[in-house]
């Protein structure tokens, strides 16, 4: 088991305490694909929009109702909603978190991992060169987002 937050080997403890499941996150969203906006694009140039011809006595609010139908439910064919579930993997902890330093923080990880299964001094030397790069980067990333929130109040 490796920790993303220390240098050294996890420690273990057993409890008889059976721990929850993280709660998932999830959104909801679109995919707006090339090929799907082709197909509807396609369905939209055959559907018949002069079927409204019985509406007219009703008026334009009846003609625009007809229409926004039709093409709610093209539109909802090729483009459903779909529950897409975050991966925490991704999602920052802390707000000045990027998706550069998630990346630096997981190839930080790599050289760990490297140096723990062949503990050279070259890969000693790449993971500690490394870390301490990235705690500085980090360090600077934090200064800096409490520097704009504070000149923000």
């Amino acid at each position: 088991m490796f920790c993303t937050t220390a240098d050294h080997l996890a420690v273990f403890i057993s409890g008889s305490r059976i721990l929850s499941k993280e709660v998932r996150s999830y959104k909801w969203s679109r995919t707006y694909s090339e090929t799907n906006k082709a197909k509807f694009l396609h369905e939209l140039g055959r559907t018949d929009w002069d079927d409204g011809a019985g509406f007219i006595s009703d008026g334009a609010n009846s003609l625009y109702s007809a229409f926004a139908a039709k093409f709610t439910n093209i539109f909802e064919t090729f483009f459903p909603v779909k529950r897409i579930c975050i991966s925490k993997k991704n999602v920052p902890r802390k707000p000045w978190i990027t998706s550069g330093l998630i990346k630096s923080c997981r190839k930080k990880e790599r050289l760990y991992k490297r140096f723990v299964k062949d503990p050279c001094e070259c890969n000693k030397l790449k993971y500690k060169w490394y870390r301490n790069r990235l705690n500085s980067l980090l360090h600077k990333a934090e200064k800096q987002y409490y520097k704009e929130k504070y000149k923000s109040i």
